[in-house]
């Protein structure tokens, strides 16, 4: 999703219609049911969710999100559109709902790594890389005259389009390995603010 403010412009990519989120899932099911797989969408103010797992409890408590608990209830969970569905569960599990959308789908949907141990299903050809160039487009900025940072699969394309990606030192080790350049310092130490300080703002005759 984008928003450039100063040319007062917006995108959002294409939500899942309602037959193909309860598609989906109805195909996925079986691994869902077995696993206990917990789901979660994004997009029109749903907080609807499959399995409530811990670290989605801990997000609700955090930011004050009340969740509703559609488990088992495939109608009720996909009673909207929505952007993507988000499956947390263990490594093998995430491997297996990934190959098996692969195989099912052909490519209609794309399946990204957000942190370790959650995966995001939605459209393929969205990507925050491509998110970046139709900016640079509005803006007639060069894309080598940008710097992008990231930590996980879905900053992969980002920062393989951007002039130069930078990866945070605690990042997923795929990531860090296409990167240009990775922080001194991880997220939570401030890895990006530390980054632009010491190499950009305080270091004039770097090139990048």
């Amino acid at each position: 999703m984008i928003y450039d403010r100063n040319l007062d412009k917006t995108f959002t990519m294409d939500m899942m219609s309602i037959e193909e989120m309860k598609e989906v899932l109805t195909f996925l099911m079986p691994i869902i049911e077995e696993n206990k797989v917990s789901i979660n969408v994004e997009g029109n103010q749903l907080r609807n969710v499959m399995n409530i797992s811990e670290d989605l409890l801990d997000m609700s408590k955090r930011r004050n999100i009340p969740l509703i608990d559609k488990t088992g209830d495939i109608d009720g969970f996909c009673e909207k559109p929505v952007y993507k569905f988000l499956f947390r569960t263990d490594p093998e599990t995430t491997q297996l709902i990934r190959d098996q959308v692969e195989e099912q789908y052909k490519g209609k949907y794309q399946t990204i790594e957000t942190f370790p141990g959650t995966i995001e299903l939605m459209y393929s050809g969205f990507s925050k890389g491509r998110g970046l160039e139709m900016y640079c487009e509005w803006n007639q900025i060069h894309l080598e005259n940008t710097i992008a940072f990231g930590d996980n699969e879905n900053d992969n394309s980002l920062l393989l389009t951007s002039g130069w990606g930078v990866c945070l030192k605690d990042g997923n080790p795929n990531t860090k390995a296409l990167a240009d350049d990775i922080t001194d310092y991880d997220c939570l130490d401030g890895g990006v603010g530390h980054y632009i300080f010491d190499h950009i703002l305080n270091n004039k005759d770097v090139e990048f």
